[in-house]
Order: C-alpha cells, then sequence, then structure tokens
C-alpha cells in the first residue's frame, strides 16, 4: 500500500510539473508580452494577476520537489546551503527583488526535512513579503543554536495590517492574525515561529528542532 501511495504521488508531481504547471508558465508569458504593449495605467492591472500566477505555480513546483522519486533518502543528514541557494536565485528571478542568504557557518547541516522545511519557508516569506508588504530588499539568516535550527527573514517593506511589536506565534494565534500558513509550518514541525512587525518591515524568526 506504501508503495502504490508513492507511485502515485510520483505520477501525480509528473502530470502537475507536465501539465498545470507549464500552463501556468506559458501564461504568465503571454501576459509579461502583452504588458510590454500596453500603457503604464494597464500595467498595474497586469501585475497582480502575474504575481498570482507566479505564487501558484511556486507552490505546485514546490509539491513536485517534495514529492519527486530521487536517490536520496527520505531520512539523514544533509547540507543546507546547496538547497537553499538554489531556492534562492530562483526566488531573485521570480519576485524580481534583492535577497540576500547567510547561512552560519556554511557547512551547516540537518534533517533533510528540516532541508525541505526551510525552503518552503523561505519561498513563502519571501512571496509574502514582496506581495504583500511590498517589500523590495529581504535578509534571510541561518543558523544553529542548541538543538534548534534558527531561520531569521527580515524585509525593508510595510508589515502586517493591525500588527505592530512583537508576538510569538500564541500571540498570533489568538488574534487570529499575521502568517497564518508560515505557523503552521513551523508548527508541523515541532518548532514555532516569532514575528516583529512595524512600518518599516517585518522580522520573522523561526526555531525548528535539530
Amino acid at each position: 500500500e506504501r508503495a502504490a501511495a508513492l507511485d502515485e504521488r510520483t505520477k501525480l508531481s509528473r502530470d502537475l510539473h507536465d501539465g498545470v504547471l507549464q500552463g501556468l508558465a506559458a501564461a504568465n508569458m503571454q501576459l509579461r508580452v502583452l504588458a510590454s504593449t500596453l500603457p503604464s495605467g494597464a500595467l498595474a492591472q497586469i501585475k497582480p494577476i502575474r504575481d498570482t500566477l507566479a505564487d501558484e505555480a511556486q507552490r505546485i513546483r514546490d509539491f513536485v520537489e517534495a514529492n519527486r522519486t530521487t536517490a536520496v533518502p527520505p531520512t539523514g543528514v544533509a547540507l543546507l546551503a546547496p538547497e537553499l541557494e538554489k531556492r534562492v536565485v530562483r526566488l531573485r528571478d521570480l519576485w524580481e527583488c534583492e535577497i540576500a542568504l547567510q547561512i552560519e557557518p556554511r557547512d551547516l547541516s540537518t534533517s533533510l526535512t528540516n532541508v525541505r522545511s526551510a525552503g518552503h519557508i523561505v519561498a513563502e516569506a519571501v512571496s509574502n513579503a514582496v506581495r504583500h508588504g511590498r517589500a523590495s530588499h529581504i535578509y534571510v539568516q541561518i543558523s544553529s543554536r542548541e538543538s534548534s535550527l534558527i531561520i531569521d527573514i527580515s524585509d525593508n517593506g510595510n508589515g502586517f495590517d493591525n500588527l505592530s511589536g512583537s508576538y510569538t506565534a500564541g500571540d498570533l494565534g489568538a488574534l487570529g492574525a499575521g502568517p497564518m500558513s508560515l505557523k503552521a509550518r513551523a508548527e508541523d514541525r515541532g518548532g514555532t515561529l516569532y514575528l516583529t512587525s512595524s512600518s518599516k518591515g517585518t522580522s520573522l524568526t523561526f526555531e525548528l528542532p535539530i
């Protein structure tokens, strides 16, 4: 049953990659070509549509990558830098923003699950910062402390609406505010999220067990 389920997920990932993902990419490209022929006023209307297509494409790409059959075992330890650096390069091109990545130490390693989770967290945080916060610069720093993997992500955007100050995951849950999906991602890994928001930007800190 496990093998059959894995086979179905692999087929679904392939279908999404070869079908839906390519269709989204083609639609976004056609909108980009169309935008180059339209007056500036129309560009503002097209950009949110392109952003939405790009965001959905990234979500599908994340799913495909997480479920693609590879030679890498599902458990074990892996270096963070190779995966995160590739992810950041794609995110820079996708969102047309500056993203600085620092990993200390350079050879920091953690579980394969954490490597994937860190990639998903960074991708979603960048998407939120650009789309909702209008950020143009994002800073990602990853380190380890005792038995935790620490992911710090800050930006120069507008911050979260109705949030000003520092909040724990519990605070955000009580308020029903903040990045609920990112909060859930951290908690799914047995970790937590801290958020600081103001009109000058947002800072997110994730602590995941190593």
